[in-house]
């Protein structure tokens, strides 16, 4: 309750002597954890029975240590990370770890591991609550995640452990893009002049946001006639339009962009490097472009 009480009041909750001395009860890596044998001691069992809390919220909980290290994790945050156990997240290399993501606030501002709100927490400094986008860099899936961070003070009054709490709140923002999306697109195809006017605009808006780069085409008797084309570097939008100039899709063809028009559904090509039915020419062209998947 006095930690609560701290924690509400915006000061910071502090470890007394009693449980300094016993915070090597703190065992996140017992293998039996599942299956322990009573324990008389009601101190004893408060370290396990507050793990166990931990496991079954629905939020990322992390613990990092003065010197930066990661000293706990529960499950939630282990697994939205890719590991298989709190224990292998721990564990892990996080030089390595943290080379993975990439982590923004939501104007792009992109932060560095010391810029983190936990390492500042750990300098002393203030560490308001904010939203982060985590972009994993192999795959550029991206996440969002409301994050919380709170420290706790060793006797001696600096900072021991910083607490972070990790809120997913990606299916939220993307109802909120979605639907600021359609308001953008409606107010900047208004009074558009014809259908190529319009759907350039279209693509301008989807760029950055859903992808690098938006083609649109229109089809017109047996042939596809493109009509938008949106990439934020004006180099590679010009290798792009080349591409298409010299190598347009056919729509009548079983895969691509013929598939889609015959079935109606979309498709996700996970990389674009594969070789495929694309000529050399083309997959130079793609390479310039840096593309990792398409649809």
């Amino acid at each position: 309750m006095s930690v609560a009480k701290s924690m509400q009041s915006g000061t910071h909750p502090q470890l007394s002597d009693d449980f300094a001395s016993h915070s090597h009860s703190f065992d996140n890596t017992d293998p039996q954890r599942e299956s322990w044998p009573p324990i008389n001691s009601e101190r004893a069992r408060l370290p396990h029975l507050l793990e166990l809390i931990l496991d079954s919220i629905g939020d990322g909980v992390t613990v990092e240590g003065r010197d930066g290290a990661l000293v706990y994790a529960n499950s939630v945050a282990a697994k939205s990370c890719g590991f298989e156990s709190s224990e292998d997240m721990v564990r892990a290399d996080h030089e390595v770890f943290f080379a993975r993501f990439e982590f923004a606030d939501e104007d792009g501002r992109v932060f560095t591991r010391h810029e983190l709100p936990s390492r500042r927490a750990l300098r002393g400094l203030d560490t308001p609550s904010l939203v982060l986008r985590i972009t994993e860099r192999a795959t550029g899936h991206v996440r969002w995640a409301h994050l919380t961070t709170n420290v706790v003070l060793a006797c001696d009054g600096q900072p021991e452990i910083a607490i972070n709490i990790w809120r997913d709140v990606t299916a939220a923002r993307r109802r909120r893009s979605g639907a600021r999306l359609l308001g953008e697109v409606s107010a900047s195809t208004y009074g558009a002049a014809d259908a190529s006017e319009m759907l350039s605009g279209v693509a301008e808006l989807l760029v950055p946001r859903f992808g690098d780069w938006c083609a649109i085409d229109l089809i017109e008797g047996d042939a596809l006639r493109p009509v938008a084309l949106a990439h934020p570097d004006p180099s590679k939008a010009a290798i792009a339009r080349r591409l298409r100039e010299r190598h347009s899709p056919d729509w009548k063809s079983g895969n691509g962009i013929g598939g889609v028009v015959r079935s109606g559904r979309g498709l996700l090509f996970p990389t674009r490097d594969a070789g495929g039915e694309e000529s050399p020419q083309q997959l130079l062209f793609l390479r310039a472009l840096k593309m990792r998947s398409a649809m």
